[in-house]
């Protein structure tokens, strides 16, 4: 079966997630996509600027219902969460393709991240593992994609693809802002309803000060 991961923070989960996710189950022609949250970065520190595991799981789980209504084979899973520490992509792989009796799997991966990936921790088992995804970002980067991505495939035999989809350019990052400015009607669109309305329902990243 054509499985595949897609893993992030999702702190929130807002419209780009929702389109990239849709572009790699499309193009990659995905049998099944297990979206997968991490677990807090310890790089994060924990405050009201940031949701927790079980809120941001809450919210993946909305913002993707809209896939599986559509007949989307579409799971939010809970496994770097539960485990309570900081999960490796190689980790996270290992459990699902023993878990589901796979060979291989579809990773989705982020422009930056796809640029730097040999830097990953056992890089070359998820070379080994792994068909890597990715999507351009901004104007240009493209080229550059293709460029890494076939040094990838001559150096460690890896499967790439690049997509020839622009990206709906969204950041969880700008979204955070904008609420905690209360500017809500800048980040409603960039949200789904059933996210806006969550945050605000749960007063996260600190929606509910004054």
């Amino acid at each position: 079966m054509r499985t595949g991961l897609f893993g992030g923070s999702f702190d929130p989960p807002h419209s780009g997630h929702l389109h990239i996710a849709s572009v790699f189950y499309r193009e990659m022609r995905l049998e099944r996509l297990f979206v997968m949250p991490a677990h807090v970065s310890p790089f994060k520190t924990e405050s009201a600027a940031y949701a927790s595991g079980e809120d941001r799981y809450r919210m993946a789980q909305l913002l993707f219902s809209g896939m599986i209504s559509d007949g989307k084979n579409v799971t939010v899973d809970r496994f770097e969460l539960d485990r309570d520490i900081c999960s490796y992509t190689f980790e996270t792989v290992r459990h699902l393709l023993k878990a589901h009796d796979e060979k291989k799997l579809y990773l989705c991966v982020g422009s930056d991240m796809f640029l730097s990936f040999e830097r990953w921790k056992n890089a070359r088992e998820l070379f080994d593992n792994c068909i890597l995804f990715t999507q351009p970002r901004f104007e240009g980067e493209r080229e550059l994609l293709s460029r890494t991505a076939d040094r990838f495939r001559k150096e460690y035999g890896a499967l790439c693809f690049v997509s020839d989809s622009p990206e709906l350019v969204v950041s969880s990052t700008r979204i955070r802002d904008e609420l905690r400015n209360h500017n809500d009607k800048i980040a409603r669109n960039l949200l789904t309803e059933s996210v806006f309305g969550y945050i605000m329902e749960n007063k996260l990243y600190n929606t509910g000060e004054a």
